[in-house]
């Protein structure tokens, strides 16, 4: 008993589900405080070899399909992190042409969530999703009967995902 590893449960910092945010480069100013998150899906496909000796084998191909991103976030009370999501996207594709992104600008941006403390500071964990665009910014349902913040889902689109850590793996 002596060598036994006992948890020091006045030591452990549970995560907590609130405590992500999430920069969208393009938008240095807004901040998006999210309620829940998830990291999304990757895969890959497999490619059959027929083995006349072996039977099938199957090989990973040489490319990834990631789902795409959806959070949940706080609006602020003056909704300008919802209207910034509204802004982005009507450049990609809004209704006034003359308000579109031009030939040789950049439509996608950089996102980095951030893992933050039971305190909400910084942690040294931060996902970066590259070449990251909104696609689908959700429904603000608001209601007089409830004391409950707003909400509302976001849907991002990215190509690649990289993780950093003060933390060896």
């Amino acid at each position: 008993m002596a060598n036994e590893t006992r948890i020091n449960p006045t030591k452990i910092n549970l995560a907590k589900s609130t405590n992500y945010r999430l920069n969208i480069h393009v938008l240095p100013e807004t901040q998006f405080w999210l309620t829940t998150c998830n990291l999304p899906t990757l895969s890959t496909n497999e490619v059959l070899i027929p083995d006349p000796a072996l039977g099938n084998r199957y090989l990973p191909t040489n490319t990834q399909q990631v789902a795409p991103m959806t959070v949940t976030f706080l609006v602020d009370e003056d909704y300008s992190n919802y209207m910034e999501i509204i802004n982005l996207m009507h450049k990609a594709a809004g209704p006034d042409m003359s308000k579109r992104y031009k030939e040789g600008e950049t439509m996608v941006s950089t996102g980095s969530l951030h893992i933050l403390s039971n305190n909400k500071n910084v942690s040294d964990v931060v996902f970066t999703f590259h070449n990251l665009f909104p696609t689908i910014l959700g429904e603000l349902q608001m209601t007089n009967e409830s004391t409950e913040p707003l909400l509302t889902d976001l849907t991002l689109q990215y190509d690649y995902m990289t993780y950093q850590s003060g933390k060896p793996l």
